[in-house]
C-alpha cells in the first residue's frame, strides 16, 4: 500500500511539473500564431520562385549576349560594351533584391522561432500523460482487487510461524533417529569385522603349515636323489633302471596324494571366501537400502518444503502474468496502431511508384534524346561554354572525349560518322588557328607600334619638364634682379611655380590656377606685362601635359588590352593543339587521307603545350597503360564495365538502385520463407504451457 502512494505522489508530482512547461509553450506558440505564419512563407516562397525564373531568364539573355559579344570586332565590342554593363549591373540588382528578400524572410521566421521551445519532449510528455490516464483505471481496479486478497490472507505470518516450528522438529526428530541408526550399524559392523578378522588369521596359520610341509617334501626329495645316485654306482644298470622305476612311482604316488590334499584345501578356502564375499556384498547392499530409506525420508521432506515454496512462486507468476498480459496487450495495440500508419505510408509510397511509372512510360525515349546530345557535344567540345568555366570545361571535354572512345570501340556506324565530323571538325579549328595567328602577329606589330609611340612621348614630356624647369629658373632670376620694384611678384611667382608643379601630379583642372589668381591680382598690384605672359605658358605647358597623360593613359590601357588578348590567343592556340592532338591520336582511314600538314605550324606549340602538361599526369598515363598491358582480358573487360557505371550520374543512380533492389528482394524471400516454416511448425511452446497449467490445477 505504501508503494502505491508513493506512486501516486510521484505521479502527481510529475504531472505538476510540467504544467508550467506546458503553459509557457502554449503562450509563445499563440504569439507566433502558426497559420498565419505559413500563409506569409508561402507568398514569399511564391515571390521567390518568381525571381528564381526572372534571374533564369536574365542569365540566359546575359549568357547569350556575352557569346555574341566575343564573337564581335573590336570597334562593335566599344559600342556594345556599355548595353553589356548594363545588363550585368541590372543582373546584380536583380540578385542584391533576391539576396535581401530571402534574407528578411529568414530573419522574420528566426525572429519568430528563435525563443519557441522544442515540441518534441512536450508531445511526448502529452503521449504519456494520455498513456498513464488510461492506465489508471485499470491499475485502481487491480488495487481493489489486491486489497480483497489481501483481507483474505490476514493469518499468512501466524502460519508461517506455525510452519517454521514443525519443521524445526521434525528436523529434529529426524536426526536423532539418523544417530540412532547409525551408532546400531555400526555396532553390527563392529562385530563383523572381528569375526572376520579371527578367520582370516585361522587362514593365515594353515597355509604357513601347509608352506612348511610343501618345504619339508622339497628337501626330502634333493636328498633320495642323492641317495639313488649313490646307489645307481653299487648296482648294476639294470637292476638301477628297475629301482629307480619303483622309487619314481612311489613317489610318484605320494606327491599326487600330497598335490590333492593340498587341492582340497584350496578349495575349501575358495568356498569360505566366496561365502565371506558374499556375506560382504549382502551386507552392503543391507548398508545401502538402509542409507537409501534415510534419503528417501530426507527427500520426501525436501520436497515438501519445495512444494510449498513452488506454490507461493506460483501465485506470484500467475499475478506477474497478468501484469505480463496487460503489457503485451498493449504494445499488441500499439504495434497494430504502427502497422496500420506503416500500411497507409506503403499505399502513399505504391501510388507514387505507379505515378513515376506513367512518368517513365512517357519519358521512354530519354536515352535516345541523351545519345543525340552526346553526339552533339562530342561535335561542339565545348567551345560555346563561358571562360569562367574552363576548368570545367577541360574535365567535360576529358569526359566526352573517353565516350568518343568508348563508342568508336562500341559501334562500327556510328565510328564513319564520328570519322567524318571530325575531319570536317579538324578543318575549321585549323582555318581557327591560322586566323588567330594573323591576329596574333598585327597585335605584336601594334604592341611595338604603341610602345615605339610610347617612348617617343616620354622623351617629349622629359623635353618638357625641362623646358618647364629653366623657364621657372628664369623668372625667378628676373624676379630677383627687380627686387626692390617688384617685391610681391617674387612670392607671385613662387606661389605660381609651386601651383604649377601640384597641379601636374595632382591633376587637377585649370579652374583653380584661375581662382588663385585672381585672388592674387585682387591681393597684390603686380606688372601687368610679366602676368599675362606666365600665365600663358603656365596655361599652355598644363594643357599639354594633360593631352601628353591622356595619350599615356590611352596608350598603357591599349597595350594591356593587346597584352591580355595576346594570353588569350595563346590559351586557346593551346587548347586547339591538345584538342589537334587528340584527333590526331584517333585512328582513322579519311583522317589518315585527308590529313593537312600542319606540322610547321604545330612546332611553336608543341613545346608549350608539353610544358603545361603536369609530369605527374604524364606519368600516371604511362602507368595506367603498363598496368592496363599487364591485366588479363577478363579484368580489362571489368574495368572497362566499371568505368562505363561511374562514368555518368544516371549510370551510377542506376547501378546502385539495381543493387538495392536485389537487396530488397532477397530480404523479402528470406522474410517470406521464414514466415512459411514458422506457420508449418506447430508451436510447441504453447501446448507444453497448456500442459502445464492444466497439471497444476489438477494438483
Amino acid at each position: 500500500m505504501s508503494d502505491i502512494n508513493e506512486l501516486n505522489q510521484s505521479q502527481d508530482l510529475s504531472i505538476s511539473k510540467p504544467k508550467s512547461r506546458f503553459e509557457k509553450a502554449l503562450q509563445s506558440w499563440t504569439e507566433v500564431n502558426l497559420p498565419q505564419l505559413q500563409q506569409q512563407l508561402d507568398l514569399k516562397a511564391l515571390e521567390i520562385e518568381d525571381f528564381q525564373n526572372k534571374t533564369l531568364e536574365s542569365r540566359k539573355n546575359l549568357a547569350t549576349n556575352t557569346k555574341d559579344f566575343k564573337k564581335l570586332n573590336d570597334e562593335l565590342k566599344l559600342n556594345q560594351f556599355k548595353t553589356l554593363l548594363k545588363q550585368y549591373q541590372n543582373e546584380i540588382d536583380t540578385l542584391t533584391n533576391r539576396s535581401k528578400l530571402s534574407e528578411s524572410s529568414f530573419f522574420e521566421i528566426y525572429k519568430s522561432i528563435a525563443e519557441l521551445p522544442d515540441p518534441k519532449p512536450l508531445l511526448e510528455a502529452s503521449l504519456d500523460s494520455v498513456i498513464i490516464s488510461q492506465e489508471v483505471e485499470s491499475l485502481q481496479q487491480n488495487n481493489n482487487s489486491l486489497k480483497l486478497e489481501l483481507l483474505k490472507f490476514k493469518d499468512y505470518d501466524s502460519l508461517k510461524a506455525k510452519l517454521l516450528r514443525l519443521e524445526q522438529k521434525s528436523v529434529e526428530t529426524l536426526e536423532n533417529r539418523l544417530k540412532l541408526k547409525e551408532e546400531e550399524l555400526f555396532a553390527i559392523f563392529e562385530e563383523k569385522e572381528n569375526n572376520w578378522n579371527d578367520e582370516k588369521f585361522q587362514y593365515l596359520n594353515k597355509i604357513e603349515d601347509l608352506e612348511l610341509k610343501y618345504k619339508d617334501l622339497l628337501t626330502q626329495s634333493k636328498i633320495d636323489k642323492i641317495k639313488l645316485q649313490n646307489h645307481r654306482l653299487t648296482l648294476d644298470e639294470d637292476e638301477i633302471e628297475e629301482e629307480e622305476e619303483i622309487l619314481i612311482d612311489e613317489k610318484s604316488v605320494e606327491n599326487i596324494t600330497q598335490i590333492d590334499q593340498l587341492n582340497q584345501d584350496l578349495k575349501s578356502q575358495k568356498s569360505i571366501t566366496d561365502r565371506l564375499q558374499k556375506r560382504n556384498e549382502e551386507l552392503i547392499k543391507e548398508l545401502s537400502i538402509s542409507k537409501n530409506l534415510n534419503k528417501s525420508n530426507e527427500i520426501k521432506f525436501v520436497k515438501e518444503l519445495k512444494l510449498n515454496e513452488l506454490e507461493s512462486e506460483n501465485s506470484l507468476l500467475v499475478s506477474k502474468f497478468d501484469q505480463l498480459k496487460l503489457n503485451t496487450d498493449l504494445i499488441v495495440k500499439n504495434n497494430q496502431s504502427t502497422i496500420n500508419s506503416l500500411q497507409n505510408d506503403v499505399k502513399d509510397y505504391q501510388l507514387e511508384i505507379d505515378q513515376l511509372n506513367k512518368k517513365l512510360v512517357k519519358y521512354k525515349d530519354y536515352e535516345d534524346i541523351k545519345q543525340e546530345l552526346n553526339t552533339l557535344r562530342q561535335i561542339s567540345f565545348g567551345f560555346d561554354n563561358d571562360d569562367d568555366d574552363q576548368d570545367e570545361e577541360e574535365a567535360e571535354a576529358e569526359e566526352e572525349s573517353i565516350k568518343i572512345q568508348e563508342n568508336l570501340n562500341s559501334n562500327d556506324d556510328t565510328n564513319s560518322k564520328l570519322d567524318e565530323i571530325l575531319i570536317t571538325r579538324n578543318k575549321k579549328l585549323t582555318d581557327e588557328i591560322v586566323q588567330y595567328r594573323i591576329k596574333n602577329e598585327e597585335l605584336n606589330n601594334n604592341l611595338i607600334k604603341s610602345s615605339q609611340d610610347l617612348k617617343k612621348s616620354n622623351e617629349e614630356i622629359s623635353k618638357l619638364q625641362k623646358l618647364n624647369n629653366k623657364l621657372e629658373s628664369d623668372l625667378l632670376q628676373y624676379a630677383n634682379n627687380n627686387n626692390n620694384k617688384f617685391s610681391d611678384s617674387t612670392s607671385m611667382l613662387s606661389g605660381i611655380s609651386k601651383f604649377t608643379k601640384i597641379t601636374t601630379n595632382t591633376r587637377n583642372s585649370p579652374n583653380g590656377s584661375i581662382i588663385g589668381l585672381s585672388d592674387f591680382n585682387n591681393n597684390n598690384n603686380v606688372d601687368d606685362s610679366v602676368l599675362p605672359i606666365i600665365t600663358s605658358q603656365r596655361d599652355r605647358f598644363r594643357s599639354r601635359n594633360l593631352e601628353l597623360e591622356t595619350q599615356l593613359q590611352s596608350q598603357n590601357n591599349q597595350i594591356n588590352d593587346l597584352q591580355n588578348q595576346i594570353k588569350r590567343l595563346n590559351q586557346d592556340n593551346q587548347q586547339l593543339f591538345g584538342k589537334i592532338r587528340y584527333l590526331q591520336s584517333i585512328p582513322s582511314k579519311n583522317y589518315q587521307n585527308n590529313n593537312i600538314k600542319i606540322n610547321d605550324l604545330e612546332k611553336n606549340y608543341e613545346s608549350n603545350y608539353e610544358d603545361s602538361l603536369n609530369p605527374l599526369t604524364k606519368f600516371k598515363l604511362r602507368e595506367q597503360e603498363r598496368i592496363s598491358s599487364k591485366l588479363s582480358p577478363l579484368e580489362r573487360i571489368f574495368l572497362s564495365f566499371a568505368k562505363a557505371i561511374l562514368a555518368n550520374k544516371t549510370s551510377r543512380l542506376l547501378f546502385l538502385g539495381y543493387c538495392c533492389g536485389l537487396h530488397c528482394i532477397v530480404m523479402l524471400m528470406t522474410w517470406y520463407v521464414m514466415s512459411l516454416q514458422g506457420s508449418l511448425t506447430p508451436d510447441v511452446g504453447m501446448m507444453n504451457k497448456q500442459g502445464g497449467g492444466v497439471i497444476g490445477n489438477h494438483n
